[in-house]
């Protein structure tokens, strides 16, 4: 009996190890996406709520008009897959770039500069290496309704730690 236990005991360190082995953080860069037309880096961290189904939240911001102003977002997904994942998210973002949509009827860069964007795409998180890459498209609605007409994509990559 205490041989039984002493291998419970000792099975259940070794599964907890395994956990914290699991990379639930990410450092990102991002082209257009959250920053439509710039650049920027993020943080996100998974949330897992089952072997096949993440929630993550993230954070981040980059440059926009012209690269000279800054534009925070945050934002979340539900993620399912392992390696590679369906993604469907959202984005609050908040100072977007104006210019770029000066020609919206919907939109008065004077009194509102933020905004809410939905995405969905294709996500790849090797846990051997930590690398992380991820495609997606945003739908033409709300804000970014008349900014291209049609969804445009974004592109990130990282490292999963």
């Amino acid at each position: 009996m205490k041989k039984l236990t002493i291998i419970f005991i000792l099975s259940v360190v070794f599964d907890l190890a395994q956990a914290q082995e699991v990379r639930k953080n990410v450092v990102y860069s991002e082209f257009a996406g959250a920053m439509v037309a710039g650049i920027g880096l993020g943080y996100e961290r998974y949330i897992p709520v089952s072997p096949k189904i993440n929630i993550t939240g993230r954070a981040g911001g980059g440059l926009v008009r012209s690269f000279t102003e800054f534009s925070p977002h945050i934002g979340g997904s539900i993620l399912y897959g392992k390696r590679s994942s369906l993604e469907i998210g959202a984005n609050g973002i908040f100072n977007y770039d104006p210019e770029v949509m000066e020609d919206s009827d919907s939109i008065d860069p004077d009194h509102s500069q933020e905004a809410f964007q939905l995405l969905m795409g294709y996500r790849y998180k090797n846990e051997d290496n930590g690398i992380m890459f991820r495609v997606f498209l945003v739908p033409p609605i709300g804000k970014f309704a008349n900014l291209f007409g049609i969804p445009y994509a974004g592109l990130s990559w990282g490292y999963a730690f």
